[in-house]
């Protein structure tokens, strides 16, 4: 446990799951930021192939580093249990991923730019995607989209607040660059076991939308790993993961009027945002010579975007119709919790 009579500043909780090969590196990250008044828990989650004794050859006694053990229950439930160990009294909190690793000042800005910003609740940061072998490779970053009346507009990089709107929209608040004031994180939904892996973190920063700014730091100071195994390659499961984030966030819990705001982004994610996408892609088709194609994908998305311009109430009921019927075709019964399932038992 924490020694000092002071905490730290800031807690960082992280979950391993078969990850010896890298999860050395990501601790190494840490002990090597400028910035030290940090504690890193680490919930190892069932692993099979010695992640655990790394962890502890990694740590090489550091004393901020804490870890300890559960039965594989997933990454929302390993974060949550993680956090239950967190030293009362730390300001910030943060998720960072196994096998990622932060750029040395990564930790220093990010929590530079909450205290410079005393309204906001969340900062997070650009990514630079890594393979295996830590060589950098592109990997495409979505747009933060946005209302422009009744037409979209992307939030450019010099353009620090991210809005509500283009959280639902799936803007790249990639969970593990996004760090929180503890005090907010506390009073939110938390990690959502029931949703289970991919759009936990549009659940959790929309509910920190609701309670102050997410401001967007404009630098790569994360590594972010891909590779092939990774559930973020599963397209199947991510149709599947969307559809059930967007049955959740309609039935958004607790105030009204944070429940109205939710929807009211909702109808620009999934209307205007979606529909833009889609006269986008026509608009390809039809340059590529592909013109019924083209023609039919293009009429499609602007159909979607002025039907929830025009006719909001019956857009969101047909939305929460097409998600239901095509999770149902999956064979998935599923339906969207009452409540966020925190799980932050030891």
């Amino acid at each position: 446990m924490q020694s000092n009579a002071t905490p730290p500043k800031l807690t960082l909780v992280t979950p391993v799951w078969n990850k010896a090969g890298y999860v050395g590196r990501m601790i190494a990250s840490v002990r090597a930021q400028t910035f030290t008044d940090w504690e890193l828990i680490i919930i190892d989650d069932g692993s099979s192939d010695g992640s655990l004794l790394e962890v502890e050859r990694a740590a090489g006694g550091d004393g901020r580093i804490r870890w300890y053990s559960q039965a594989n229950a997933g990454v929302c439930a390993a974060r949550n249990n993680g956090y239950s160990y967190a030293t009362p009294g730390t300001e910030f909190v943060q998720f960072p991923d196994s096998d990622d690793m932060l750029e040395p000042t990564m930790l220093a800005e990010s929590i530079a730019t909450l205290d410079a910003n005393p309204q906001a609740v969340l900062a997070y940061c650009k990514y630079q995607a890594v393979g295996p072998d830590d060589a950098p490779i592109h990997f495409p970053y979505d747009r933060r989209m946005v209302p422009a009346g009744p037409f979209v507009r992307s939030q450019p990089d010099t353009e620090p607040i991210t809005q509500l709107e283009s959280v639902v929209t799936w803007a790249p608040l990639t969970e593990p660059v996004c760090m929180m004031r503890r005090s907010a994180f506390d009073a939110s939904l938390q990690w959502d076991l029931h949703l289970g892996q991919h759009g936990e973190g549009v659940l959790l920063f929309t509910d920190m939308a609701l309670r102050g700014d997410l401001v967007f730091i404009n630098k790569p100071l994360y590594l972010y790993r891909q590779y092939g195994v990774q559930s973020t390659s599963d397209a199947p499961k991510l149709a599947r993961q969307e559809r059930k984030t967007t049955l959740q966030l309609l039935v958004w819990p607790g105030d009204e009027g944070h429940r109205r705001r939710v929807r009211r982004a909702m109808l620009f994610a999934e209307g205007p945002a979606r529909g833009i996408r889609g006269v986008e892609r026509g608009i390809e088709l039809l340059r590529s010579g592909r013109i019924s194609e083209g023609l039919r994908i293009a009429a499609a998305g602007l159909a979607r975007w002025w039907m929830a311009i025009l006719f909001p109430a019956a857009f969101l009921g047909r939305l929460e119709r097409e998600c239901y019927a095509y999770l149902h075709a999956q064979g998935i019964d599923w339906k969207p919790a009452d409540a966020w399932r925190l799980g932050r038992s030891k």
